[in-house]
């Protein structure tokens, strides 16, 4: 089986999705501008931490269902494409009336030292938005005949870029020209996401009919 297309696919869907303003982008900024770099790679280490707790739950939760409902891989594609097309409508709309992560970050309230991991695994965590992504995203990589070694690659690709990207955050919003650039590009960020995503739901749907 030739993966690497739906790999790639799948990893520039999460790359534009973790670039559009969510709870994970929020501590991280937040404690770049407020607190510095430290603080803000601790955060990283805690959302990587959470999300390796969803991605496991997803991988392992979705075998054993299929196991036992063979039927639920055809439905799991189709509510997945729903969810993703509705996320990147939702970006259309952020793009369209300039919403960007530092308008609405802040800079108040920041967890100081050890308490940002603290902070970023709870954030994690209970973001409600990132079980139904990680099951819509891997909605094509779940089924029943798709190899065992794509959906690890697949959530092992998924955790890496993931330390990179809130690390790259927390690296690059401490200064003052990453913030302007990405002030002045956060529109197009968030098109680009609305884009990948629509199109992303529209190859779930592909073959089902």
């Amino acid at each position: 089986m030739n993966a690497a297309p739906l790999l790639v696919s799948l990893f520039a869907v999460y790359l534009m999705a973790a670039a559009s303003p969510g709870p994970n982008t929020f501590i991280v900024t937040r404690l770049a501008l407020a607190a510095g770099r430290r603080p803000a790679a601790l955060a990283v280490a805690g959302v990587a931490t959470g999300n390796a707790c969803w991605l496991v739950l997803v991988l392992g939760w979705s075998q054993l269902l299929f196991d036992r409902v063979p039927e639920l891989a055809r439905l799991l594609r189709v509510g997945g494409a729903v969810y993703l097309g509705g996320l990147g409508l939702h970006a259309f709309w952020q793009a369209w009336h300039g919403r960007d992560l530092l308008s609405r970050a802040g800079t108040e309230g920041a967890p100081p030292g050890a308490s940002s991991f603290r902070s970023g695994v709870i954030t994690s965590l209970t973001n409600p938005n990132t079980l139904p992504f990680y099951i819509s995203l891997f909605a094509a990589t779940l089924g029943p005949r798709i190899p065992a070694w794509v959906r690890y690659a697949a959530a092992g690709g998924v955790l890496v870029l993931c330390v990179l990207w809130y690390g790259g955050l927390a690296l690059g919003f401490s200064t003052e020209l990453v913030q302007r650039g990405y002030r002045r590009w956060a529109g197009v960020i968030n098109y680009a996401l609305a884009v990948a995503l629509i199109a992303f739901a529209a190859r779930l749907l592909e073959g089902l009919g």
